[in-house]
């Protein structure tokens, strides 16, 4: 750098040397052109709107030799240029702005024989498409309400001073794509699929009334593209629904790809009669195989535009008869099905087959089908017991346990489960301290535990679990120590669907290696 500095201090001091030599008191010196066109525009820089529109400069032109001002755009957005020379008078058009960027682009404007002069065109980006008499406002931003964990949390804060209830719902951004390309709306979507908030959610409506951003933090994992939709019911039946697309790991605010506003009266269009449902069954899978883990069923319902359906124990959906209604059953366990799906499936003659896998044997369950629309709704069930299974149909799994790391380390902080099942399929586990496994084991079975918590185990791992090495669990860190005795709790099923539970307890002292 600092010969670079010396270089150029000489050259100018060269160029100050001859400049001196080459021009005495005596010399003439010579303008080339001074009688030269001069060329001036006012203003130099125009500034439009998203919305854009018509413009006019002034210019004036000194000493003139009878050329032409000529004008022209280095931007397609910055059309209709035309020059009127007799009144200095220069107009264009700018066109609607849709991106969410700003642009800037030059109108050039010349004179024979004069400098060029740009004029600055510069426009602001569009705005987020406004509903008229909107009042629901989302914006999200990665992170969580701290702006932490950027990779695995969204925070979506919400403002709607006139909301009575609100709704929400995030899924894939494809299905939600593929929903919207089918024909349905925003609202379409949100009556198939939304949820209600939970009781401990219902705060959020309250925040959201003061005219402030209430956070909404939603967990992924990296790189998952979601689709959040937010939805807001006001006291005179207005439905204002917004969605934002986010990628976690990505980009870190959401982009708004849809603003919609209705009345909830819009669920009833073309609903003329309620809906009704029928369901048809059998033991097995589709081919009828397995029949002692495997029901299968069907069903359709002709004008429904809102399903849910469930699979419960005969027994289980009885006890809970005994304390809910049959709706918040349906609430509690039922599943959502797609508008795009309800339309293309289970509104037409074939219906839609559902098989239901991994099953106890020789067990009764009842499927019901919950059929909506703008007109009514109903409830349809079916019962179907799977066939009787002897004892000890299942996989064999063998299974030891130890104080610390795969290699015996680490003894006071971590356990080892090591498992070997040569024909398992499919596992789901979990482990816990012991007196927390038990209390729970009290009012649910080990199947039933690995179903509704239970980590399913990845086909990586299930080929160790078969293989003679074996499968090592290790569970505690250094962050999170293991503290006391622990149980691990697993279901294993072989290629025929048949079921082995079982649980392992190992004991621990924490003193142990220290």
């Amino acid at each position: 750098m600092k010969v670079k500095t010396y270089l150029w201090s000489l050259l100018v001091l060269m160029a100050g040397s001859i400049a001196f030599v080459g021009c005495s008191d005596d010399d003439e010196v010579v303008n080339p052109t001074p009688n030269a066109p001069k060329l001036t525009v006012n203003p130099v820089t125009v500034e439009a709107t998203a919305q854009g529109g018509e413009f006019t400069l002034n210019f004036k032109v000194e000493n003139p030799t009878g050329a032409k001002v000529e004008a022209v755009a280095e931007a397609e957005w910055i059309g209709n240029v035309a020059v009127k020379d007799a009144e200095g008078v220069i107009s264009f058009s700018v066109a609607a702005n849709e991106t969410e960027t700003g642009r800037e682009a030059a109108l050039k404007v010349s004179y024979k024989g004069a400098e060029e002069v740009k004029v600055a065109v510069k426009q602001a980006a569009a705005t987020a498409p406004e509903v008229q008499g909107a009042d629901f406002t989302m914006r999200g931003v990665a992170g969580d309400v701290k702006g932490e964990d950027p990779d695995v949390y969204v925070t979506f804060f919400l403002k709607a001073p006139k909301v009575e209830t609100f709704r929400y719902l995030a899924l894939p951004a494809e299905e939600v794509k593929e929903n919207l390309t089918a024909g349905f709306s925003l609202a379409d979507i949100m009556y198939s699929l939304g949820n209600d908030l939970a009781e401990h959610e219902l705060p959020l409506v309250e925040e959201m009334k003061k005219g402030v951003e209430a956070p909404f933090t939603l967990m992924g994992e990296p790189n998952l593209a979601i689709s959040f939709i937010g939805q807001v019911v006001e006291a005179d039946g207005t439905r204002r629904t917004i969605c934002h697309d986010y990628t976690f790991g990505g980009a870190k605010e959401s982009k708004e790809n849809g603003n919609e506003a209705d009345t909830v009266e819009a669920d009833k269009e073309g609903d003329t009669v309620a809906p009704t449902a029928t369901i048809d069954g059998w033991v097995g899978n589709e081919n009828h195989e397995h029949g002692r883990t495997h029901l299968t069923f069907n069903f359709k319902s002709d004008v429904a535009k809102k399903v849910r359906y469930a699979l419960l124990s005969t027994l289980d959906l009885e006890d809970y008869l005994t304390k809910v209604d049959i709706d918040r059953i349906m609430v509690d366990f039922g599943l959502k099905i797609a508008p795009k799906m309800i339309k293309e499936e289970i509104n037409t003659e074939a219906g839609i087959t559902i098989p239901c896998v991994e099953l106890a044997p020789g067990t009764s369950y009842t499927f019901l089908v919950l059929a909506e629309n703008g007109m009514g709704k109903v409830i349809e069930k079916m019962e179907l017991m799977t066939e009787a299974g002897g004892e000890n149909m299942g996989p064999k799994v063998e299974v030891e346990s130890w104080q610390g790391d795969a290699e015996g380390a680490n003894k006071n902080i971590k356990v080892t489960f090591h498992l070997q099942s040569s024909t398992a399929v499919s596992m789901k586990y979990r482990a816990g301290n012991t007196t927390d496994v038990e209390q729970v084991l009290n009012q649910f079975s080990i199947e039933q535990l690995c179903d509704m918590m239970g980590t399913v185990l990845d086909e990586e791992r299930l080929v160790l679990l078969r293989s003679g090495q074996g499968l090592d669990l290790v569970f505690g860190t250094a962050d999170f120590p293991i503290k006391a005795n622990q149980t691990l709790i697993y279901a294993v099923r072989n290629e025929a669907g048949d079921l082995t539970t079982g649980r392992a307890d190992q004991a621990f002292d924490p003193n142990m290696g220290v």
